[in-house]
C-alpha cells in the first residue's frame, strides 16, 4: 500500500507515520520545513514532486496552522484559513493534473463547522454553523473542487483529538495532576472527541469502503458534556479537581479561541461512520483515558 502524508510533523500526522511504520508501510512524509527532506513541498511556491504521487493509494492531507495555540488575532485568523486553504488548493491541482491519482484523498476537516448548537445532535446532514471555524471549514472544503471527479475524497472532520502527547488532553494533564483541574466553563456544554487509535482506524476503514465520500465525522459515538470529561479525567488521574475556570475568565484570557474551542457546544455524532460498520476501539471516555495515560506513564 502506497501512503503520501501530508502535515506528518504534527501531533496526529506524526502518530499516523509511527503507526504505519510499525506496520511495515514507508509513508510519503511531505515537509514544508525541510528543504533537505526527501519529499519536500512548498503550496507558496508550487514546489513538489508529482511524480511520487502516481498511483498513491491513500494520500492524507493534515497541514495547516494550529488554531490552538496563540490569541486569535486577525493576523493569526488570516493565517489559520490561509494555510488551509492554500495546501489544500495546492494539492488539488497537483491530483487533477496526474495521470494515474491517488485512489482515495482523506483531507483533514473540523466539526467547528457546525457551530455552537447547544445540545442539538448533529450528524453529516446538519447545516453550517455560525462563527470563524465554520467560515473556515467551508473555505477549506471548497478548495478541494478541482479534484472532483479525478479521485474519490473524503474530509475527516475531527472532534477534539485526544492524546498525551498533543491536542488539548496534554495541555491538561498537567495542572490535572497536580490537583488545579476543575470545571471549564459552564460545563454544560457538549465536547465530540476522538483518539487517534480510532483516528487510524476510521482512515483505513474509509479506504476499504470506496463508497464513502465527502464529509464525515471523525468523532466517539458518545459525545460527553465538559463536565463529564474534567470528571473522569481527575477520576482516572485520581486527583481533587476543585479549580474550575469560569466562563468569564477563559472569555477574557483566551478570547475568541477559548470561545470556539472550550465554550462551543458541540454534540457531534459519526453517522456515516456507524452505517458504514466502522467499529470505534476508544467509545467509553472513562477506558479512553485509562488506556492512553496507562500506556504513557
Amino acid at each position: 500500500m502506497k501512503i503520501a502524508l501530508f502535515g506528518g510533523s504534527g501531533f496526529v500526522g506524526t502518530y499516523l507515520r509511527k503507526e504505519w511504520e510499525r506496520a511495515g508501510l514507508q509513508p510519503l512524509v511531505y515537509q514544508r520545513d525541510n528543504h533537505e527532506a526527501p519529499y519536500f513541498w512548498d503550496a507558496e511556491t508550487g514546489r513538489l514532486d508529482y511524480q511520487d504521487l502516481e498511483g498513491v493509494d491513500l494520500l492524507v492531507n493534515l497541514a495547516g496552522e494550529p488554531v490552538g495555540s496563540g490569541w486569535w488575532s486577525e493576523d493569526k485568523k488570516k493565517e489559520i484559513l490561509k494555510s488551509r486553504v492554500d495546501a489544500t488548493s495546492f494539492i488539488a491541482t497537483t491530483i487533477a493534473s496526474l495521470k494515474n491519482p491517488p485512489a482515495l484523498w482523506v483531507n483533514a476537516s473540523a466539526i467547528g463547522y457546525y457551530g455552537d448548537r447547544g445540545a442539538e445532535i448533529l450528524d453529516e446532514s446538519s447545516s453550517m454553523g455560525s462563527g470563524f471555524l465554520a467560515k473556515v471549514v467551508e473555505e477549506w472544503e471548497k478548495a478541494a473542487e478541482p479534484a472532483k471527479g479525478k479521485t474519490r475524497i473524503v474530509f475527516s472532520r475531527f472532534g477534539h483529538v485526544l492524546g498525551p502527547e498533543g491536542g488539548a488532553l496534554k495541555k491538561m494533564l498537567f495542572p490535572f495532576r497536580l490537583g488545579f483541574g476543575g470545571k471549564i466553563g459552564s460545563g454544560q456544554q457538549w465536547w465530540s472527541w476522538i483518539t487517534l487509535t480510532d483516528i487510524k482506524g476510521a482512515i483505513e476503514h474509509v479506504y476499504l469502503k470506496r463508497e464513502m465520500k465527502g464529509q464525515v465525522n471523525f468523532v466517539s459515538p458518545e459525545p460527553v458534556m465538559a463536565k463529564t470529561f474534567t470528571d473522569t479525567l481527575a477520576k482516572v488521574l485520581d486527583r481533587p479537581h476543585l479549580v474550575p475556570m469560569p466562563t468569564w475568565a477563559i472569555k477574557i484570557v483566551l478570547g475568541e479561541m477559548g470561545r470556539e474551542l472550550l465554550l462551543a457546544s458541540e454534540r457531534v455524532i459519526p453517522k456515516k461512520l456507524l452505517d458504514s460498520g466502522y467499529k470505534f476501539k476508544d467509545v467509553q471516555l472513562e477506558e479512553a483515558f485509562t488506556r492512553m495515560l496507562e500506556t504513557h506513564e
